[in-house]
């Protein structure tokens, strides 16, 4: 049981059978004589015991005092008046198994009912005359609306000579009433007792709550400073008529939407995430997995009107723009609809409302929610809010609500809410940060390589800078490389807003590469990207050495390919150094250059050099890029030729006439001839031996 506290109540008048107290000429105890009652068994606002409702209050006769109070009575409402037998009363569970009657708000065959005195009470008759009390009965009266409780009180019934022994209540601290008498059983219940009801306060920033029919419809608000001056408007979701199905049928009687606004990221299933701004309502029905309208046709729904406060640090003007709506249904599963618009007057500024239900009938249906300043009413004729001096959301934003179920099992049947046993299926709406294209950025390599691949970061960011979290969104990247064909980046999501592309480029020379995030180019896209040719290949590269010959010119011509082995025309942008080592007698060091008849590069270095001397050298040829070396092949023995012999100037010396007469030239004698042979250079040609 809620536990109960016995407070002294009195002002309790009992009158003649048939008659009713009127409570306007309730007098109180004579000082003279002390009352000698002990106290009231009473759970209502006044009690603050836990099983009372804050916005309930039981008057007088049943208080001895007229309680206080400061809110608004809330005169639309369809309270029942239980009055349970004793034994049949638990306050523990606050059941009733047994009742001597019920008073509604249709008469009785009696014509008993519960009446309203506009702003001030509701009030009903338990005549015993009508529904006899046996002497020493005990009673719970038990007050609730839509068959929520809100309070009760414990009362005895005596014969009318015992009863006029007491003085308000009996020794116990019950009310006492004859069995020949009425006790008029008067009550108030303040706007708010359905949040009481139905708003767990923890985390709450906000509540609303609508009793309603099928055939009615109201809108419901939360504030984000409820009940101060200058107070904003959190959110809206207005109900509409003739939609709200259970199972797939119309919801027979009454039945409660709540609305609640609550701190971001404090509630179970709440996104949690950076992106989130930091209020979000709840919307929820009770009982609870009403379904609105139909998703599949978006026809219906109820409409919601996201707000939010801004104070220039929290949510700047430039950001409101980049607001979408999120749901997250009772199963976990998270929606992010496209089917929301941005700008709603509500959220700009609102008037004082009433608590305000419409019907089909008078106006409820189609069109008109959005003109309705209905549901929750904290503020009074007594409170009204000042000019709201907070910066409002730009026009808040609109989704719709088809259904506080979430999906269905397989079997048809409600999913399992976040918490276990039975507690509601919630819907949780809100609003975030969305990812901005011209807030993300890039992280593009300012060089590459032909055949290697490049390696593409992407950090999607919404308009504050943070990295947006909340899902995946659609990353594309496009390289044009000039001449070269379109290639398509492969997009990868590493999570937590970051993303990875891949591509290998093709083609030297400078890639535009293009990046949109969510359909939009994002900001400083297309990026440039300088590529590089492929690496050199020492081992696909080679080198030939001319005849070589003293005087003449000796050509060594090196052929400079790549790891694909195509020839290195880069040379003119990307140059290279190839060198040509000569060791031997004609030692030499000769770079080698990349330029054909027509200036263009094409991959053939040529160096030459003139050997002086004749004999073997070895030519070696090696390539650097850039601090790497690279030695093409093995090295190359290189045999010189001396000059050649120019007869020319080649001379033969014979025995002149006088010689011969003198006698050294005879018959048959030897004569010696002298041949000079002598090269091109007019040296002496002694290379005979070569």
């Amino acid at each position: 049981m809620r536990v109960s506290k016995r407070i002294l109540l009195g002002a309790l008048i009992l009158t003649g059978c048939g008659e009713v107290q009127d409570p306007s000429i309730l007098e109180a105890p004579s000082p003279e004589g002390p009352s000698t009652t002990t106290g009231l068994l009473i759970v209502d606002g006044a009690s603050g015991e836990a099983g009372g409702n804050p916005h309930f209050f039981f008057l007088p006769p049943v208080a001895e005092n007229t309680p206080d109070y400061t809110g608004i009575q809330d005169d639309g409402l369809e309270p029942t008046v239980t009055v349970c037998y004793g034994d049949a009363w638990e306050p523990a569970t606050e059941t009733c198994d047994g009742s001597l009657v019920e008073f509604s708000g249709e008469p009785d065959s009696f014509g008993n009912i519960v009446s309203v005195t506009e702003g001030l009470s509701y009030s009903v008759v338990w005549k015993t005359n009508d529904y006899p009390a046996q002497d020493e009965e005990p009673f719970a009266i038990v007050v609730s609306v839509a068959e929520k409780i809100l309070g009760w009180a414990t009362v005895k019934a005596y014969d009318p000579a015992t009863y006029a022994s007491f003085q308000y209540t009996d020794p116990e601290g019950n009310v006492a009433i004859s069995t020949n008498g009425n006790l008029n059983i008067k009550f108030r219940i303040e706007d708010g007792f359905l949040e009481s009801e139905y708003c767990d306060p923890n985390g709450i920033e906000d509540c609303d709550v609508e009793l309603l029919t099928y055939e009615e419809s109201a809108c419901l608000r939360v504030f984000e400073n409820p009940g101060q001056s200058g107070e904003a408007l959190g959110s809206q979701a207005c109900v509409p008529a003739g939609q709200a199905k259970l199972n797939g049928q119309a919801v027979a009687g009454e039945y409660a939407a709540i609305f609640t606004l609550e701190e971001g990221g404090t509630v179970q299933g709440g996104l949690g995430s950076p992106n989130q701004i930091p209020y979000f309502p709840d919307f929820k029905t009770d009982p609870p997995g009403i379904s609105f309208g139909d998703p599949d046709t978006e026809t219906g729904g109820v409409p919601v009107v996201i707000c939010q406060v801004d104070d220039q640090t929290q949510l700047p003007d430039e950001y409101h723009p980049f607001l979408r709506p999120f749901i997250v249904y009772s199963n976990g599963t998270k929606e992010f609809p496209d089917d929301f618009t941005y700008g709603s007057p509500e959220c700009e500024g609102f008037g004082p409302h009433g608590h305000t239900v419409a019907s089909a009938e008078n106006g409820g249906g189609d069109g008109f929610l959005g003109r309705f300043a209905t549901g929750f009413s904290k503020v009074t004729s007594f409170f009204l809010p000042k000019p709201l001096v907070a910066r409002r959301l730009h026009g808040g934003l609109n989704t719709t609500v088809y259904n506080t179920r979430g999906d269905d099992s397989p079997e048809g049947e409600a999913v399992s809410p976040f918490q276990t046993g039975e507690e509601e299926k919630i819907v949780e709406l809100g609003a975030y940060l969305d990812v901005d294209a011209g807030s993300s950025d890039a992280e593009v390599p300012g060089t590459g390589q032909v055949g290697q691949a490049t390696t593409i970061t992407i950090l999607a960011q919404d308009p504050s800078g943070a990295l947006f979290t909340l899902y995946e969104v659609p990353v594309t990247v496009t390289i044009n490389a000039g001449t070269a064909n379109e290639i398509i980046g492969t997009v990868q999501y590493e999570g937590d807003g970051v993303y990875t592309a891949t591509y290998t480029p093709t083609s030297v020379g400078a890639d535009a590469v293009t990046v949109t995030i969510d359909g939009f180019e994002m900001a400083g896209s297309p990026f440039t990207s300088n590529i590089a040719p492929r690496n050199i290949s020492a081992e696909n590269s080679s080198f030939e050495v001319s005849y070589s010959e003293v005087g003449l010119e000796t050509t060594v011509t090196v052929e400079v390919r790549d790891t694909d082995d195509a020839l290195y025309i880069y040379g003119e942008n990307f140059p290279i150094g190839v060198q040509i080592e000569v060791f031997g007698p004609n030692g030499a060091t000769i770079p080698a250059v990349d330029a054909d008849e027509n200036g263009e590069y094409d991959g053939i270095y040529v160096a030459s050099f003139t050997p002086s001397a004749y004999g073997e050298d070895e030519v070696t040829v090696t390539i650097t890029v850039g601090t790497d070396v690279y030695t093409i092949g093995v090295p190359f023995t290189l045999v010189t030729a001396p000059r050649p012999v120019d007869p020319s100037l080649s001379n033969a010396t014979l025995l002149s006439a006088a010689d011969v007469a003198a006698g050294d030239g005879q018959m048959e004698s030897q004569t010696d001839i002298t041949i000079l042979v002598k090269n091109e250079a007019d040296e002496v040609y002694d290379y005979a031996s070569v």
